[in-house]
């Protein structure tokens, strides 16, 4: 797994020791300001989410610019006999041509990558079986990087303490599958490999990855711009939250999807994932997992849902806590999820929430026992 669960702890703990002030307490409603702040400039800031209530960006007047739209590159086609010879690659290790969702070209690499990776251990047939949640999600990706990242991947096995069947280490570029297990073959073994390239796309989908964001002004900075702020504007900068919930959830789901049939672990995770699929698509979830700035975009979905900045980051703390219970403490202003998809539904689809059959099976999901 991808050990974030940390981030918001340290990014509030440094916001605040930064700034020399606390978070105000969550009031619980769905409504409320969030704090307006002014500040006359801010260095390398890029959209943001607005929440609720929050002010207008002054708008200046300068002359009219007239921009030339930059033409779509024309894709080089394929020769066919590249094709054929993709189409037999990926026959030899179990794959469709449809499971290469076109993308012949980028297989070749990939496979050719694959087979000179001296560092998989055993594991390169599964490794294989990741390139159609690749090639689906190019939109997201970017494929060159991933791909000088799939050269140093590294697959082991190795005795985790934790009771975690397997992990990845970003750091490390690293997937580690515990030796510690109840029987000499587990069948769970390949999905639990899986779960983790699953990390290892979602963390690798491009170099511009960062997991430290920041609130000011309408905008959202990195790190590297919240250090490079005044000791003012730092003090009225307020941290976005980490996304453990989409981490898990949307490795162990998409894992379902391409792989298994069905989730293994994470499951208020994946459902409350699986409602956010119902309310706005399967295109908007896929964005919000594999894009390398997921902790926006997830801010963006609350704050368009009109949470105020309090209530949006009790939310997401409440999500965390539902997925690392033994690792992250309960919020005092706990939020279910089913009261958080109820007010995205609302806030997406309107009234009618009590009569969709679809919907309401979700919400019913969290009174299953799972066991």
């Amino acid at each position: 797994m991808k050990n974030r669960f940390l981030t918001l702890c340290g990014v509030l703990i440094l916001a605040c020791l930064l700034a020399g002030c606390s978070k105000n307490a969550a009031n619980g409603e769905n409504s409320g300001p969030t704090p307006v702040i002014t500040v006359t400039e801010a260095p390398k800031q890029t959209e943001v989410p607005t929440p609720t209530d929050a002010a207008e960006p002054a708008v200046t007047s300068g002359p009219d610019v007239t921009a030339t739209p930059t033409p779509e590159p024309t894709p080089t086609p394929v020769p066919q006999e590249a094709i054929d010879e993709a189409v037999r690659i990926a026959a030899a290790h179990g794959l469709r041509e449809e499971d290469l969702h076109g993308e012949y070209a980028l297989f070749l690499d990939f496979a050719e990558t694959a087979e000179s990776n001296e560092n998989l251990s055993g594991y390169r047939e599964i490794l294989y079986r990741i390139f159609p949640v690749i090639a689906d999600n190019t939109e997201y990706i970017d494929c060159e990087y991933l791909l000088e990242s799939e050269a140093g991947l590294s697959i082991i096995d190795n005795e985790i303490t934790d009771a975690h069947r397997g992990e990845y280490h970003w750091d490390m570029n690293t997937v580690m599958v515990n030796t510690r297990r109840e029987e000499p073959i587990d069948h769970r073994w390949p999905a639990t490999v899986f779960h983790e390239l699953m990390h290892f796309v979602d963390h690798k989908a491009g170099s511009d990855y960062d997991d430290w964001y920041y609130f000011l002004d309408d905008k959202v900075l990195t790190l590297t711009d919240f250090l490079n702020l005044s000791d003012a504007d730092m003090s009225r900068a307020q941290p976005l939250c980490a996304t453990d919930y989409i981490v898990e959830s949307g490795a162990e789901l998409f894992t379902a999807k391409y792989f298994t049939g069905a989730t293994q672990s994470y499951y208020e995770s994946c459902q409350f994932l699986s409602g956010l699929e119902y309310i706005y698509g399967t295109e908007r979830v896929k964005e919000l997992f594999f894009s390398t700035d997921s902790d926006v975009k997830s801010a963006k979905i609350f704050f368009d849902a009109g949470y105020s900045y309090d209530r949006y980051a009790d939310a997401t703390a409440s999500l965390n806590w539902l997925t690392y219970p033994e690792q992250c403490v309960r919020p005092d202003n706990y939020i279910s999820p089913e009261e958080i998809l109820t007010d995205l539904y609302k806030a997406e689809l309107g009234d009618g929430w009590e009569t969709d059959r679809e919907f309401r099976y979700i919400l019913d999901t969290y009174t299953a026992d799972w066991d």
